[in-house]
């Protein structure tokens, strides 16, 4: 849906000035966000409060000349408001939502799953289970996060290492080791 919100927002922006509504400038980024209050829409933007300084013009100003040329040939929105300073809200149209989830729905298992990246590699360590003392509800729900987080990452393409360090470099292991060296000596 942001993505969509975006292209929206980026074509509308163009026809502004190519048509002359708005000087030709730069975009700088801008933010596409889900507002705290339900009340605000769907989802909100700040695109005119960030043209305000390139264009030397109020922000609430862009915010109409924007929402009043909007370039929506899909009726994408339910309502589209200018709020406070400049920001703008839109209350995306209720079939497009039902869309949306059949989508989901229709790709069950394959909702979500990320284009492969294998420039993005991970190394998860998890567990790290003590050997000379008993295993714990801690030890259990670090391996089950561990391996969730795995599953997630190579969900969405990534490419994931996993390591199950056991964690024998600490003192416990090393008096052991020495108690069994002196009993070895003894022995011996």
């Amino acid at each position: 849906m942001k993505e969509k919100l975006k292209e929206i927002l980026d074509t509308t922006l163009d026809h502004c000035m190519a048509g002359g509504l708005l000087k030709e400038t730069a975009v700088p980024d801008y933010v596409i966000e889900v507002p705290n209050n339900p009340d605000h829409g769907h989802f909100a933007t700040n695109l005119p409060m960030i043209l305000a300084s390139t264009q030397k013009t109020a922000p609430r100003r862009i915010a109409e000349v924007l929402t009043g040329h909007l370039q929506d040939p899909g009726n994408f929105f339910e309502k589209v408001e200018v709020a406070g300073p400049g920001f703008i809200n839109f209350t995306i149209d209720r079939g497009r939502w039902h869309s949306a989830l059949a989508d989901m729905v229709r790709r069950a298992e394959n909702f979500g799953r990320g284009k492969p990246r294998p420039e993005d590699r991970f190394n998860v360590e998890f567990v790290s289970a003590n050997p000379t003392g008993p295993l714990h509800l801690g030890h259990g729900r670090g391996a089950a996060l561990g391996d969730t987080l795995c599953r997630i990452l190579a969900f969405r393409g990534r490419s994931v290492t996993r390591e199950f360090y056991v964690n024998d470099a600490g003192l416990q292991i090393r008096l052991l080791g020495e108690s069994i060296l002196s009993r070895i000596r003894q022995m011996t």
